[in-house]
């Protein structure tokens, strides 16, 4: 009988054991053919096989369908053929190169929304162009606008002034006809040649010679009042064409430029949503599937490694060798595909100063001369939403005490110079003024007109009214300036006692945001006397009290401080914010009207 090659009999399993232990035979079952040949049972060795990965359930599914139909003696060239297919060496690396390919056309995919968004900008910049451009020539018609406009008002001013000297001068001459009229001669009896004498005096060298002066200067000044009036009119119709001209040119421009603006509106948008789907389909579906055949590869991987390990002592009975394949760990790192970095979305801002907003008025007409300051701007369709709610607001609030209720003029400067906000009587309760603006408030300029005294609240915010920040005088008021919260104004100065901080006598008086706090004193010496006044002062005015205040010196307490600021060898004395010194000086407070604080840091009550 003869036996078929060593390396043809497999060392097999019993189909109920997953593995001889260490030490134990190997059962080895073939079978005899009818011609006497030795064959082994192919069926049962796949099934010895498969069964080395009974620790990994994927690895076993595997390698049964690997060993499927295979014959041993294929399998050896089999594995090489398959491992070379996933990793050569570190220079050779098909899996991870293709994997690592297919991760960086995903992120090359998330990077060309980037280069479409500069493409789109680009794309947008003719647009840019053609409103830098209408900017331009809308400058120079309103330029030309102005200079007809002072032509204009120049000879309006001409025509005023010979109209009032035509009509001077005619109804002098209407004077003296009607004197004419009225002028008799009649002969009463004498000498007749001295009465034509004394008529020809009247008539002729007195009534006659005025007359004629008189008519001659009525004519040559109503000559002069239809000359001027041409000229006028011709100057004036010059300047509303030129105005109709300029209106155009800025209808034009603030189209364009609402164009431009729209144009990088879509851009932006169009790149938004680019930067979310490109990027949702990488982390979603590329990379996931990515991540998927990586685990399959590596269980490939491990397959093929143990299969290998194996191979070269199958027919054997060596189980130390066998053990050792069964344990062996393979290393999959190489198999790992590098995960590239997703590239933050880059910035892209639409333009901002587009017709409608403060940026646009100050970019397009803020260097216009005074008397062409150009027509209203008509909020751009389809921006309009997209304006930031602006966020320095003002409130001012007549007060509902008795009397309260006067008349007040307001002026507000939120960076386009002072503009009127309020004037006239309110009543009590009734808001002035309640209005937000995109730029900080500079300055607030109150008076009263009459001596119908208006009291009431102003209050200032930089947050769109989620909090209050307090207000000063910087001009005009007396009594308390810093960390003002209600107000008197009055054209007299009879209602001063409505309000600790009073703008009396028709004064104007220019109200402010209170600074930033100043730090409290670094010095923390002599906490004083120990009274009721002793505490937390808000002295810099910014509304929060960080300046400690209280009664030094060697004569004691001197009470409440509005009273008096010295009692004997003490004085009412601060740390004040902002400074390292422990005592302000006994002449540093002339008068005292600040209210005590709750603790360090609180609101001024």
């Amino acid at each position: 009988m003869t036996h078929s090659k060593p390396n043809l009999v497999l060392a097999l399993l019993l189909l109920n054991t997953a593995w001889p232990a260490a030490g134990a035979s190997v059962m080895r079952e073939v079978r005899v053919n009818s011609n006497g040949q030795v064959e082994e049972m192919q069926t049962e060795s796949v099934t010895g096989l498969a069964n080395m990965f009974s620790d990994d359930l994927e690895a076993k599914a595997m390698a049964s369908k690997l060993l499927e139909g295979t014959p041993i003696d294929d399998l050896k060239e089999k594995i090489k053929t398959l491992k070379d297919q996933i990793y050569v060496d570190w220079n050779d690396n098909p899996f991870v190169e293709g994997a690592t390919a297919t991760l960086e056309a995903g992120i090359a995919e998330i990077r060309s929304c980037t280069a479409g968004m500069e493409n789109g900008m680009r794309g947008a910049e003719a647009k840019k162009d053609s409103c830098s451009d209408k900017s331009t020539s809308h400058t120079t018609h309103r330029k030309d606008e102005s200079t007809k406009f002072t032509t204009k008002e120049h000879w309006k001013a001409e025509k005023a002034e010979k109209k009032e000297m035509m009509t001077t001068e005619c109804n002098a001459f209407e004077a003296v006809a009607d004197e004419a009229k009225s002028a008799t001669a009649s002969y009463g009896g004498g000498d007749e040649g001295a009465y034509l004498e004394s008529v020809s005096q009247k008539f002729c060298k007195d009534l006659l010679p005025r007359y004629r002066e008189h008519k001659e200067k009525c004519t040559t000044a109503k000559a002069e009042h239809v000359r001027v009036s041409e000229i006028y009119e011709t100057k004036n119709t010059a300047y509303t064409v030129q105005k109709t001209a300029s209106d155009t040119v800025q209808s034009e421009m603030d189209t364009t430029c609402c164009e431009y603006a729209l144009a990088t509106k879509h851009v932006c948008t169009s790149h938004d949503t680019c930067y979310k789907d490109k990027r949702a389909a990488y982390e979603n579906e590329i990379l996931p599937l990515v991540k998927a055949e990586e685990k399959a590869k590596k269980v490939e991987w491990r397959v093929y490694s143990r299969i290998e390990c194996l191979l070269p002592i199958l027919g054997t009975s060596d189980t130390h060798e066998i053990e050792k394949c069964r344990k062996k760990t393979h290393d999959t790192d190489h198999l790992t595909v590098p995960e590239p970095n997703i590239p933050d979305k880059s910035a892209c801002q639409p333009e901002k100063a587009f017709p409608g907003t403060d940026a646009y008025h100050n970019t397009h007409f803020g260097t216009l001369p005074e008397n062409a300051k150009g027509k209203n701007v008509a909020e751009c369709t389809g921006l309009t939403g997209d304006k930031a709610p602006a966020p320095y607001c003002l409130l001012m609030v007549t007060g509902t005490a008795n009397h309260n209720d006067g008349t007040l003029d307001v002026h507000i400067d939120a960076g386009k110079g002072l503009k009127k906000a309020a004037s006239g009587k309110h009543a009590q309760g009734s808001t002035v003024v309640q209005a937000c603006f995109e730029n900080p408030v500079s300055s607030v300029q109150v008076k009263g007109p009459t001596n119908n005294a208006w009291a009431g609240v102003i209050k200032y915010s930089t947050d769109g009214w989620e909090t209050y920040s307090p207000m000063m005088c910087a001009s005009g008021c007396e009594g308390d300036k810093h960390g003002i919260d209600s107000i008197v104004v009055d054209g007299d100065n009879d209602g001063k006692g409505m309000a600790a901080t009073r703008c009396l006598s028709g004064s104007t008086c220019t109200i402010q945001a209170a600074p930033a706090c100043k730090a409290k004193s670094t010095s923390t010496a002599d906490a004083g006397y120990g009274d009721s006044y002793r505490g937390w002062y808000d002295v810099q005015g910014c509304g929060k009290c960080l300046d400690y205040c209280r009664w030094v010196g060697n004569s004691g307490s001197g009470g409440n401080p509005e009273t008096k600021l010295q009692h004997g060898s003490s004085w009412w004395s601060c740390r004040l914010a902002g400074d390292s010194s422990a005592y302000s000086g006994k002449s540093h407070f002339s008068a005292w009207s600040h209210k005590k604080c709750s603790g360090e840091g609180a609101a001024v009550p």
